[in-house]
């Protein structure tokens, strides 16, 4: 996460400083800290789900509960918010060096930009449901600030891909898709 857009936005924008990133992040920090849940312990019963039918339910369940659980915020905080960070970061990190050094083509890269914009959104909900659920108020502050810096880097890519996509880009070893540079 912002390995590579704080430089480009730091060298060739006026847009952000690294004083200002630090600012920022603390004050979403305090934030978020003091919107944050008191702890509570795991609740047994269910939590509202909507109008499906018990039988409904129970399917969803058994298919996919790791899902079903994440969502509903019926597991801890860590178990959906460590996996997917770095999974997604790894995922970033790839794209970004595969697009870089010419093996995957642009439309490629936005492609895989967007499932990670989508799955996080997902990611984002579970976190914020989930918050509640740990032993200190600081691990959900860290949570939902460390989701909400992914949501900003996903903006700053974002506006680098409009922008700035001749440096973000190696558009010279780019030929077959040299129309993704203008």
């Amino acid at each position: 996460m912002f390995v590579l857009t704080l430089p480009i936005i730091f060298e060739y924008t006026n847009l952000l400083t690294p004083f200002a990133i630090l600012v920022i992040f603390t004050t979403m920090l305090g934030l978020f800290y003091i919107i944050a849940p008191f702890p509570e312990p795991i609740e047994q019963s269910e939590p509202y789900i909507g109008q499906h039918s018990d039988q409904e339910q129970s399917y969803q369940q058994q298919k996919y509960p790791f899902l079903y659980q994440a969502w509903y915020g019926k597991i801890a905080l860590w178990k959906v918010f460590w996996p997917y960070f770095i999974i997604v970061n790894i995922v970033l990190y790839g794209s970004d060096r595969l697009v870089r050094d010419t093996v995957l083509s642009v439309p490629t890269w936005d492609n895989i930009l967007l499932i990670c914009i989508v799955t996080a959104l997902w990611w984002a909900v579970g976190v914020w449901r989930m918050s509640a659920y740990c032993h200190y108020r600081i691990y959900s502050t860290v949570a939902r600030t460390l989701t909400f810096t992914l949501f900003s880097d996903f903006i700053l890519r974002i506006f680098i891909r409009i922008k700035y996509p001749r440096i973000f880009f190696d558009c010279e070893g780019m030929l077959f898709d040299y129309s993704s540079c203008f």
